[in-house]
């Protein structure tokens, strides 16, 4: 039995569908406190299932977090049209997409700001913290793929003729230094 099955208690014994809580009802019903993290990051309280385990608690039971305000310390609980999917935490977020690695070693890592900037873009776009983080990730990658081909070229050209090749963004730079 976990610390947090208090909650998951609760939550399957509700009639209602949606249940606002503030932390410390939170906490007075775990009889503990909730992790600092979850009062600094609104990415604490995502729906992604490998997000941390108290996630997984209110996901097994049924249930999703939405209207996070951390700096309020609120919180609401509704109950999920579609039930997560059974099995391994963290086999895929409910619509068959692979996880991301899971929040205490990537999203929790990011700064307050970067926290509050992804949670806006998450709220603007109507999807999760994860959803976003790993949207904004692709593009990056998607943006970074075509530099490392470059690299991968070049690299791969001084290889095969035994010469250094000529970084060409470097002799434009210098040329334009030059000629002002």
């Amino acid at each position: 039995m976990t610390k947090y099955a208090p909650l998951s208690r609760a939550l399957s014994q509700r009639t209602q569908d949606s249940w606002p809580m503030t932390f410390a009802e939170i906490e007075s019903l775990l009889g503990s406190r909730l992790p600092s993290s979850a009062r600094r990051y609104p990415a604490w309280w995502s729906n992604n299932p490998t997000n941390n385990t108290m996630t997984r608690v209110w996901l097994d039971a049924g249930w999703k977090t939405e209207n996070v305000d951390v700096p309020g310390e609120r919180v609401t609980f509704r109950r999920a049209e579609q039930p997560y999917p059974a099995g391994p935490a963290g086999f895929n977020d409910g619509k068959g997409q692979p996880p991301l690695a899971p929040a205490d070693s990537v999203l929790d890592r990011l700064s307050p700001a970067a926290c509050e900037t992804l949670a806006l873009i998450a709220r603007r776009n109507e999807i999760t913290e994860a959803e976003a983080a790993l949207r904004l990730l692709e593009r990056a990658l998607d943006d970074a793929l075509p530099r490392l081909r470059a690299d991968r070229a070049k690299a791969a050209l001084a290889a095969r003729s035994g010469m250094a090749t000529v970084d060409t963004e470097a002799l434009v730079r210098q040329s334009r230094d030059l000629n002002g």
